[in-house]
């Protein structure tokens, strides 16, 4: 991932976005990141300048054909699509490859690219397809009072986004 979050710090890490404000709270330690959504962070959208402007064209809930995804924790899902959306930062994948975003409570968010070329995409915008899925594909599990959510948003220039449960790696 690399941008900027709050005042000007300089982000050029890897690994999910919790992942990486973990890194930056080591590294700058005159800054508190325990709740990022109030330090200061300007939010706003970080253009592709050789893509044009991307369409979804579909959203699959779980079930998905070919997958043995299981919902995620609806709750942790918005945690990541909240911190997506206020880093000013892109996100990168390899071809044919797919990358883990945002990973919390054991409930993930991915970037999948199915193209011959690695792919950037800017977080903010990964973030509109997991609401996508978020949107679409809600299932409440009322014996335990918990929501959740899980499916894969595609895109017409030939990449998705992934929202399942998972483990989360430390």
């Amino acid at each position: 991932m690399t941008g900027t979050f709050g005042d000007n710090i300089a982000i050029n890490h890897t690994g999910t976005v919790e992942q990486i404000l973990a890194q930056l709270a080591s590294e700058n330690p005159h800054v508190d990141f325990s709740n990022p959504f109030t330090t200061g962070v300007t939010t706003g959208v970080v253009e592709d300048s050789h893509i044009s402007k991307r369409v979804h064209s579909d959203v699959n809930c779980i079930p998905v054909l070919g997958q043995t995804w299981k919902p995620a924790k609806m709750s942790a899902i918005e945690d990541g699509i909240n911190f997506l959306n206020h880093v000013q930062a892109m996100c990168r994948v390899a071809s044919h490859s797919c990358a883990r975003v945002s990973c919390s409570f054991n409930s993930g968010i991915h970037l999948c690219n199915n193209n011959d070329y690695s792919l950037v995409k800017s977080c903010v915008d990964i973030a509109t397809y997991a609401q996508a899925i978020s949107d679409k594909c809600r299932y409440w599990i009322t014996y335990l009072n918990i929501g959740e959510t899980g499916g894969q948003a595609w895109d017409t220039e030939n990449f998705n986004i992934c929202v399942y449960s998972e483990r989360c790696a430390a």
